[in-house]
């Protein structure tokens, strides 16, 4: 059970980074393809 949330916590910095990555990229996708509907 420890050995499995020392692993989570090693793992968490870059799944953070990773998640906070994608929705950024996702969220500005999402604002252009309104953008253009709108336009």
């Amino acid at each position: 059970m420890a050995a499995a949330q020392i692993h989570v916590e090693a793992i968490h910095p870059a799944l953070w980074t990773y998640t906070l990555t994608m929705h950024s990229l996702w969220v500005e996708r999402t604002e252009a393809l309104c953008g253009m509907a709108s336009t």
